[in-house]
């Protein structure tokens, strides 16, 4: 009986990882193509221009956008990072 349930979980774990790692690797990848993700969820959105914190399985992509003023469609990306759910993001004004 013992045997079946640890067969059991370690099924279910490489069928999570097989699912989770090419999810993960999609939005790592966009994320060092300055692009925002596709499987991570924006649950804190900013009326700044476009900043906004997205959450993925087991991490965080937090995006950071400035709008010019003088010129409406300028946005530039000041900030990109990617981190675990576990590890605090920078602030803005670079304390933690």
């Amino acid at each position: 009986m013992k045997k079946f349930i640890k067969k059991r979980w370690q099924r279910v774990l490489i069928v999570f990882l097989v699912i989770w790692i090419p999810m993960f690797v999609t939005d790592f990848i966009r994320f060092n193509n300055m692009e925002r993700p596709v499987f991570a969820i924006p649950l804190v959105a900013f009326r700044d221009g476009g900043s906004a914190t997205y959450f993925g399985l087991g991490y965080t992509i937090d995006v950071r956008i400035w709008r010019d003023d003088l010129d409406p469609r300028w946005r530039e990306v000041k900030r990109i990072q990617m981190a675990p759910w576990f590890w605090p993001l920078m602030r803005v004004g670079g304390s933690k």
